[in-house]
């Protein structure tokens, strides 16, 4: 199956978020994005 895509501006967004929680506390960004994906992924029947 396909990767799920996110539309342009939620990327943009969730690439933003992803700074912001990184700079709270390191590695948080990344666990952030890795969730985001995860659930996607789900959704789509991928996980």
């Amino acid at each position: 199956m396909k990767k799920a895509r996110f539309l342009l501006p939620a990327e943009h967004e969730m690439l933003d978020s992803m700074l912001y929680y990184q700079h709270q506390a390191e590695g948080l960004g990344r666990d952030f994005v890795d969730q985001i994906t995860e659930f996607a992924a789900c959704l789509k029947g991928d996980g």
